[in-house]
């Protein structure tokens, strides 16, 4: 169990954080063959056909195209998203639990984990509630919160990224075995190394934002393009929208708190 640094590991801090601020705080759009690639690989991580993929300037977009079909949405298998959560985000926590005490994976974070004020969710959902021609998807936020899926957020993956990759680079983590329920997924062959699993979680952390996944289709939001936040990392803009997509669907934001 590792509960200190050296001084050399200290020095390596400043360099993981700023290796993940870009993707952290981008507004560049997708890369659509990067992302087709990254989400394919997590599927295929699941034991899972790759999806049909479709891709949307904003998460509004994306849920508006299903609206008439909500019922018949709400009705597929959820269980990709909870695969995907388990299998790779949560396995990598596990390999931290593991290996490093608990006051310094609680100091590690503090130090490389970008600040999840800048977490976009929250506050896509109080917008997407508003937004009537969504009809009952709008209900979705319910169980996207107690689900797996509504965390299937490249942008905010990318804001633990640089503490996985510190500990797996820097303090070799990687060597600890992760304990996961293995009766609780498929698999068609060889369950997935460790390497396979980080490797997708740095290709959906760089290459993806806000994805919607389940058996055989997956819906990709493409990033914002206009971010604004003040000096404590809260989003935040005066007199006009704090985040803003493509397509013009946009947030306001004050101070952290999403206002109409």
């Amino acid at each position: 169990m590792i509960n200190s640094l050296t001084p050399d590991q200290e020095a390596a801090l400043p360099h993981y954080r700023q290796k993940w601020q870009p993707y952290a705080l981008s507004t560049q759009p997708l890369d659509r063959e990067q992302a087709i690639a990254a989400i394919q690989a997590a599927y295929a991580t699941i034991d899972r056909r790759a999806p049909e993929i479709q891709f949307f300037p904003s998460p509004y977009a994306a849920l508006k195209s299903i609206a008439p079909q909500a019922d018949a949405f709400e009705q597929m298998n959820y269980e990709v998203g909870k695969l995907l959560e388990q299998k790779i985000a949560h396995f990598l926590w596990k390999q931290l639990d593991t290996q490093l005490e608990k006051g310094l994976r609680h100091s590690l974070s503090t130090q490389l984990c970008w600040p999840h004020a800048l977490r976009l969710w929250p506050h896509l959902w109080d917008q997407l509630e508003t937004c009537e021609d969504l009809g009952e998807l709008r209900e979705l936020r319910q169980w996207m919160d107690t689900e797996p899926l509504g965390d299937l957020d490249g942008m905010e993956w990318s804001l633990s990224a640089s503490l996985f990759d510190f500990c797996f680079a820097v303090l070799g983590c990687e060597d600890g075995q992760a304990a996961v329920d293995t009766r609780r997924f498929s698999f068609s062959g060889q369950k997935p190394s460790f390497p396979s699993r980080w490797q997708v979680y740095q290709s959906i952390a760089q290459h993806c934002a806000w994805f919607f996944p389940v058996e055989g289709l997956c819906l990709v939001s493409d990033r914002p393009r206009f971010l604004a936040w003040d000096q404590d990392y809260r989003l935040h803009a005066e007199e006009q929208p704090a985040v803003v997509f493509a397509d013009g669907f946009s947030i306001h934001v004050h101070h952290g708190k999403t206002y109409f």
